[in-house]
């Protein structure tokens, strides 16, 4: 099972595709001389769903090929629309929550790094936990597909949690803090929480997928 273990946090890297895939994107708008600000809502949205989506189906096919479970499309498109439909969901969501962001942080004195890491690891962990149980019920297996979404968004929220506390507390990466914005910290932070949380999630996942395996092997 260990191998299986970190096979499957191995694969957790496509997920990497998709900060390759907007910085491809950021570099063709560039070219284009096209600001991303001014995209409209619906056209963001759709394709945070798309640069995101598409890896995640990557993932879910090699995830589902490594566990022997078929047809192992059917598991990437799963993987991929759940992924892709909560990234892009959760961006418009914070979009429109943005003021009211504001409007709380001058309130209670909230800190932008103590901001960032709320939102990042609450996405990540429900983007990890949706596409868990995408992939359970892809198998038509809803228990299955909890335990998927339980474990992979408490593993994928907690290491982003990690490696962005120990960013700023080990390495001084504080994101809003002086001087952050020359040391490109937001971007630093947030590839090394994506990675971190992908890997982990993954791990995670094929964990529960090779105890559920086993459970049906010895019944």
């Amino acid at each position: 099972m260990n191998s299986l273990i970190m096979q499957s946090g191995i694969r957790g890297l496509w997920l990497l595709g998709s900060v390759a895939l907007m910085v491809l994107l950021a570099g063709i708008l560039e070219a284009m001389g096209i600001s991303g600000e001014g995209l409209n809502e619906a056209v963001t949205t759709a394709l945070f769903m798309i640069l995101f989506g598409l890896p995640a189906f990557l993932w879910g096919r090699a995830m589902a090929k490594l566990h022997g479970l078929q047809p192992a499309g059917r598991y990437g498109w799963a993987a991929g629309l759940a992924f892709g439909v909560l990234i892009g969901g959760s961006a418009l969501y914070l979009n429109h929550i943005e003021r009211r962001i504001q409007i709380f942080m001058m309130r209670t004195d909230l800190e932008i790094h103590q901001l960032f890491m709320v939102v990042f690891v609450s996405v990540a962990a429900v983007a990890a936990f949706g596409t868990g149980l995408a992939l359970g019920l892809a198998g038509r297996d809803l228990r299955l597909g909890l335990r998927l979404g339980l474990w992979g968004g408490l593993a994928a929220g907690l290491a982003f949690f990690l490696t962005a506390l120990f960013m700023d507390v080990a390495l001084g990466y504080q994101v809003g803090a002086p001087g952050a914005e020359q040391r490109f910290t937001m971007v630093t932070v947030t590839i090394l929480g994506i990675l971190a949380a992908a890997v982990a999630g993954s791990a995670a996942v094929g964990r529960a997928l090779a105890a559920g395996r086993q459970r049906e092997m010895a019944a």
